[in-house]
């Protein structure tokens, strides 16, 4: 038989481990721990040396410069223009009748020389006119001759009366003084009938070339019927418009256009076959109204012999009337101005200048002339000045600047 024994208390509750108690050292430990590790830590990064502190350098922004001197400036002025004849003339006959011959120089572009006969009327009405004047005239004379005769006689008749003085008409006065008139109209009359038969003959008034035939050989041209058109080819002229302030350039007499002086000498140039070609004119009058549209004034430049070859200027066409040209024109001298490069001149027609001690500054100055290359100023500059020839992108004044002098 088994025996069952019940259970003690300590069966049913097994034994716990006793707690220990906390002693100051385990509260404080950790606590120096973490105050050491900090300690290390600042010790570590504070023991690092400091880098050594370096002063940056001076930004200076690198410029060209041009040192400027005072110097006489011939001035310019540039214009375009067309040529035009100087002398053109339209030929018109001067009486009626039947076209007999036109020269083979009168068409167009053709060549003539004067004196020569470009167009020949029908004379023949004309030669009948003479010899009908002439006629008249002989007779008139005839009639003068016998009024004479008869005169003489009567006045001897008279003296041989002895009845005093004699009547103008008893002494034939009056007829003789019409018989004179007789002779002056019929001298006139062969004169003028002379002078239309010339006129059946049109002759070249001068040396040039046709511009537009407007007969030929068979037409009937009445009297002030157009002929044709011509112009003389000694001299050209180019009509060149400019401005105020380009005339301000020139030096223009006044009365330029009533004396026959030489005014400023001018430059022609034009292109031809691709290559520029080039003639000597000068400036001989200015037109009598400024253009009411353009507010511009015209400078008239006359070109001589513009047919005439050039040997430095081999296969040089000639100048003619309705080519587009250039010129350019040489103006007044002006003194104490100074040259620089187009590229210096600023905005607002100011110019950046290198001072002596290497900064910037922006001055104004008073533009004279501005080409494509260069700038002609009059005022704002000072002998031996540096002037900045290259770009600032971003202009500061009294910025440091490194100069490159040529």
């Amino acid at each position: 038989m088994n025996t069952f024994e019940k259970p003690t208390e300590t069966d049913r509750h097994p034994s716990q481990p006793s707690a220990q108690p906390i002693t100051p050292i385990k509260i404080i430990l950790p606590v120096l721990i973490l105050a050491g590790a900090a300690m290390l830590g600042y010790f570590i990064i504070n023991s690092k040396p400091e880098p050594e502190k370096k002063t940056p350098p001076k930004r200076e922004f690198a410029v060209e410069v041009i040192s400027v001197q005072p110097q006489s400036v011939r001035l310019s002025v540039t214009s375009q223009g067309t040529v035009r004849p100087r002398v053109q003339t339209k030929l018109t006959a001067e009486v009626a009748g039947r076209v007999e011959l036109v020269s083979s120089n009168f068409r167009e572009g053709g060549f003539i020389r004067q004196g020569e006969a470009l167009i020949q009327i029908d004379p023949v009405d004309y030669e009948a006119a003479v010899a009908n004047a002439q006629a008249n005239l002989a007779q008139a004379k005839f009639n003068l001759a016998q009024e004479q005769a008869l005169a003489e006689q009567a006045t001897s008749d008279w003296k041989d009366l002895g009845r005093g003085d004699a009547s103008d008409l008893a002494l034939r006065k009056p007829q003789l003084e019409q018989a004179e008139a007789m002779i002056t109209s019929a001298e006139a009359a062969l004169k003028r009938a002379q002078h239309n038969l010339k006129r059946t003959t049109l002759l070249a008034p001068y040396d040039g070339r046709v511009v537009e035939q407007s007969v030929d050989v068979g037409q009937f041209a009445g009297a002030n019927s157009a002929l044709g058109m011509i112009y003389a080819t000694d001299v050209v002229e180019v009509f060149l418009p400019l401005s105020d302030a380009e005339l301000a350039r020139l030096d223009l007499p006044s009365d330029l256009d009533q004396e026959e002086i030489d005014g400023p000498k001018a430059v022609i140039s034009a292109t031809f076959g691709g290559r520029d070609y080039t003639w000597q004119g000068h400036v001989v009058r200015t037109g009598a109204t400024f253009d009411q549209r353009s507010r511009m004034l015209d400078a008239v430049v006359e070109i001589e012999n513009p047919l005439a070859k050039d040997s430095e200027q081999p296969g040089r066409p000639a100048l003619k009337p309705g080519m587009y040209v250039r010129a350019k024109i040489e103006g007044r001298l002006v003194p104490d101005s100074y040259v620089v490069p187009r590229s210096a001149l600023q905005a607002g027609d100011t110019i950046l200048i290198a001072q002596p001690d290497n900064t910037l500054t922006q001055r104004p100055v008073m533009v004279t002339q501005a080409n494509t290359d260069t700038v002609v100023i009059s005022k704002g500059l000072s002998p031996g000045e540096r002037v900045i020839t290259s770009p600032v992108e971003y202009v500061v004044e009294g910025m440091e600047l490194k100069v490159i002098e040529p």
